[in-house]
């Protein structure tokens, strides 16, 4: 044998590059690479069925269970039926449990695996299941999360599914000492749990959550203690309390001590279900206020904030002057609405963002573009790096001038984008695209 292939770090690289077929070939065939192979075979699992068929033969079966393929015990487990399973559940790093794929009807084309999971519920021993498991992904609707998937010590992210878990659950989760990510749905029930702040989550560095209540994700994050955070990703469903947005904003920034690099708000109003009657109405009191944006100018290490709002926003050229001196390093600003609303920020918005923000790439913004003000004099003020904007419902009258005044700041900009359905406004920021074209 060569004897660069007794390096472990060279053997490694080679089998990474490898697929699983050949992988499986190594490991039967060639001692030097029999345990790098097996690695790379076991790295990623979907579900935990592999596991299980490590068991002796026979020990599991497929029945019928009130009309549904379930993966049923043959036989009452032994200590030795685990002796395979744990050697190979050393090698898991990422696991994801998903529900079998369905026919037409709905009904499962594969064995369901509730049996499964309750024979590694009622497992006790010493030795954890999956010891070096990094992630963990439980995509399952109506099985409850295994908690012996979970005892490992190297665990740093979970993704808790499309479904709610219990606070218990959370609690577990939030104890894990190197979890560094999470993705899960939350449950209304934080609001009564009563676990005190700052004692959950003492490593989180990526934040995703789902949540009906802006206040529920506001008491759920009270609990956190890490003060590491770096991404942060909330979608906030068809209950908006803007009253409690600023509070929002106030919380995230204390949990990232100017760390936070990118933040995702999404309001999701039941404008995607049918508004309710008051909507016209609260296009005039619940938009999202300029003041709000001013807890989070203190990030300056941001380099991504979208937010998404039902009614829009009530922002002036100053909130954007803000914002642009605040993040100088902002590479993507998203002010998105599903509706149209009148916008305080006038072109000069554009200037002050070229001017302040020269890695900005992408923008999205409603501006009141009816009238073209004169551009300040500052020395390089073309940015070069946008090359699309997205200008929303932006009024617009005179598009040359509208097109020679986008084209002095973002110097580079080929493509605008514009959410109008109104032919005279739309086909003025048709004109505008053709002229930068052009």
């Amino acid at each position: 044998m060569h004897r660069c292939l007794q390096i472990p770090e060279l053997v490694r690289i080679i089998a990474s590059d490898l697929i699983k077929r050949d992988l499986a070939i190594l490991a039967c065939t060639c001692k030097a690479f029999k345990d790098p192979a097996l690695d790379g075979l076991w790295r990623t699992q979907l579900n935990v069925t592999n596991l299980m068929k490590c068991m002796p033969a026979g020990t599991w079966q497929a029945v019928d269970v009130d009309g549904i393929l379930t993966l049923k015990l043959s036989r009452e487990l032994v200590a030795s039926d685990w002796e395979r399973v744990l050697e190979y559940g050393k090698r898991v790093r990422v696991l994801t449990c998903e529900d079998p794929p369905a026919d037409e009807d709905g009904d499962p084309l594969g064995p369901t695996l509730v049996e499964v999971y309750a024979a590694v519920s009622r497992r006790v021993a010493a030795e954890c299941l999956l010891p070096n498991l990094r992630h963990l992904s439980w995509q399952h609707h109506r099985i409850p999360l295994v908690p012996q998937l979970l005892l490992g010590s190297w665990i740093t992210s979970v993704n808790l599914g499309p479904r709610p878990r219990g606070v218990r659950m959370l609690q577990h989760v939030g104890q894990l000492k190197t979890l560094e990510a999470m993705e899960l749905v939350l449950n209304p029930d934080i609001m009564e749990a009563e676990i005190p702040d700052g004692t959950l989550f003492p490593d989180l560095r990526s934040a995703k959550v789902e949540t009906e209540e802006v206040s529920e994700l506001i008491a759920f994050m009270r609990t956190w203690s890490s003060r590491q955070l770096r991404f942060f990703s909330a979608e906030i469903v068809n209950n908006l309390k803007v009253a409690e947005v600023e509070g929002l904003y106030r919380v995230l920034a204390a949990y990232a001590h100017g760390q936070l690099s990118k933040v995702e708000v999404h309001f999701v109003y039941s404008y995607f279900l049918g508004f309710h009657d008051d909507w016209q109405e609260r296009l005039t009191t619940d938009v999202h206020a300029g003041p709000f944006f001013r807890w989070l100018y203190p990030l300056t290490s941001l380099k991504e904030l979208a937010i998404t709002v039902p009614f829009g926003y009530n922002l002036g050229d100053d909130d954007i002057s803000a914002m642009a001196l605040s993040w100088p390093t902002l590479e993507k600003l998203v002010l998105s609405s599903c509706l149209n609303h009148r916008s305080g920020c006038t072109l000069l918005a554009l200037s002050t963002l070229a001017r302040h923000c020269h890695n900005l790439s992408a923008v999205e913004i409603t501006l009141d573009a009816s009238s073209v003000p004169t551009l300040p004099i500052y020395p390089q003020l073309a940015q070069e790096k946008l090359v699309v904007l997205d200008i929303g419902f932006s009024t617009i009258c005179d598009a040359p001038a509208v097109a020679a005044f986008i084209s002095s700041v973002f110097s580079k900009l080929r493509k605008i984008k514009s959410s109008w359905a109104q032919e005279d406004t739309a086909t003025r920021w048709i004109q505008v695209n053709q002229i930068l074209r052009s």
